[in-house]
């Protein structure tokens, strides 16, 4: 009987340690997340943008939402990257997630590393609201973005003490003031327009072309791999036509016997606010098929026969013709 009053008792003291140990922990757990007070004081601007492409599309929500993500990357970018310092290195990046159309959340998100293991990490995140009014009379949408708030999260209590020598600066833990000051150089100025690269949309336009011959399979096949790039192994030429990762982009169908040859291809195309295109998607993909029915395959109205005597030069009696070509006396 006494001997387990003895063990209750002890396992009495187990749980309460063990609640003790977890009540005392959850403190330090919210520790890590906190707020802080901006450095720079809250702000609010009113960004414009015109309300129309030059091709007469409408701007939209969509845009303006990639346009204010777009501004704040750019504006970021110089600090993000790697930055290296002895057996340390610092990885930065920045996301940009969406509440609906109004509220958005900018994240930084800083990790410590040494010797390539993660050791701290630091997430800071600013909290804006945009307000869109579109004035009819100017064609203008008018984007009003305050700055509410600011969160930040640490991975560790007490975070490494890290400083460069050779820049006399501390690397780790990162300044909030500079942070701030950062991403929030945006609001120095009311009514600013976004950037005309920043207001853009997708274009799609498709790419068709097709041939029939009567080479043999064997032929075609040689002629489509001509022009792939020597290092672009996305590309590849098989028996049913040449595909583009997964994409087919090229078919081959036979049809009373001959080869109807047939591409078709997306192409995406990034328009900016006066209609320029601004870059082009799949470019790689495009510059084949061009090339490979601008150049290659317009040879297909040929009989196998006659592709099969056209005079084929070794070097030397390429250079021997030429040279006679040339300098004959």
């Amino acid at each position: 009987m006494k001997k387990n009053i003895l063990i209750l008792l002890f396992l009495a003291i187990c749980c309460n340690l063990v609640m003790q140990s977890v009540a005392n922990a959850e403190p330090a757990k919210k520790d890590l997340t906190y707020y802080r007070k901006l450095y720079s004081n809250p702000l609010a601007t009113t960004f414009l943008s015109v309300d129309a492409y030059k091709d007469k599309s409408p701007v939209t929500k969509e845009h303006l939402k990639h346009a204010f993500a777009e501004m704040m990357a750019w504006k970021y970018k110089n600090g993000l990257g790697v930055v290296h310092y002895k057996d340390y290195s610092i990885f930065k990046e920045m996301k940009v997630t969406w509440a609906g159309d109004t509220s958005a959340a900018i994240s930084l998100i800083q990790s410590l590393y040494k010797n390539d293991k993660v050791i701290d990490s630091l997430k800071t995140t600013y909290f804006f609201t945009l307000d869109y009014t579109h004035n009819i009379e100017k064609s203008l949408y008018e984007v009003r973005c305050i700055v509410n708030d600011m969160v930040v999260e640490s991975a560790t209590k007490e975070p490494e003490q890290v400083f460069d020598r050779h820049h006399d600066t501390w690397l780790w833990p990162p300044s909030g003031k500079e942070q701030d000051e950062k991403v929030l150089s945006l609001f120095d100025r009311e009514s600013r327009y976004f950037f005309n690269r920043s207001v853009r949309f997708k274009r799609v336009e498709k790419y068709h072309a097709e041939i029939v011959t009567a080479l043999d399979k064997k032929y075609v096949q040689q002629m489509l791999r001509q022009h792939i790039p020597a290092k672009r192994s996305d590309l590849r030429v098989t028996d049913d036509g040449v595909f583009w990762r997964e994409i087919p982009i090229i078919t081959i169908i036979q049809e009373d016997g001959h080869n109807k040859i047939s591409a078709d291809f997306d192409l995406h195309y990034t328009v900016s606010m006066d209609g320029r295109q601004l870059e082009k998607m799949d470019a790689v993909p495009y510059e084949y098929l061009r090339k490979t029915f601008g150049k290659s395959l317009v040879r297909c109205d040929m009989g196998e026969e006659q592709l099969k005597n056209i005079r084929k030069y070794t070097v030397e009696e390429y250079l021997k013709k030429l040279g006679t070509f040339i300098f004959a006396e």
